[in-house]
């Protein structure tokens, strides 16, 4: 990715297995998803997520420091993107081939981790 984060890093939401941190940019903002998303955890994500809209309305979601995630949460993702301008960006290959069974995000296409 070639933005630079922001100073201003907000930590959006923490729990024991999973921290989503939203680095406000000019034009899009990135949010970055760090551990595991599971059931226990994929309505905080949406919650989060829709709450990150009144920060910004245009995303760069940064999926490369993910290192599970469930259908539920695949689910959370993919309404996401569908909500407003989203790109997917590092997203482990695992991830990727569950996001393109469920159904392609309608934001850009993912662009696969390293």
């Amino acid at each position: 990715m070639n933005d630079t984060p922001s100073a201003t890093a907000q930590l959006l939401y923490v729990d024991h297995q999973l921290r989503i941190v939203c680095h406000p940019m000019p034009g899009p903002s990135i949010l970055r998803l760090v551990g595991e998303i599971d059931a226990t955890n994929s309505q905080a994500l949406a919650d989060t997520l829709a709450q990150a809209r009144r920060i910004d309305e245009a995303f760069i979601l940064d999926t490369g420091e993910l290192t599970f995630i469930g259908i539920s949460g695949a689910r959370e993702l993919i309404a996401f993107c569908e909500g407003g301008p989203t790109r997917l960006e590092s997203v482990p290959p695992l991830l990727l081939r569950l996001l393109l069974m469920l159904g392609p995000p309608a934001a850009d296409r993912p662009q696969r981790a390293g």
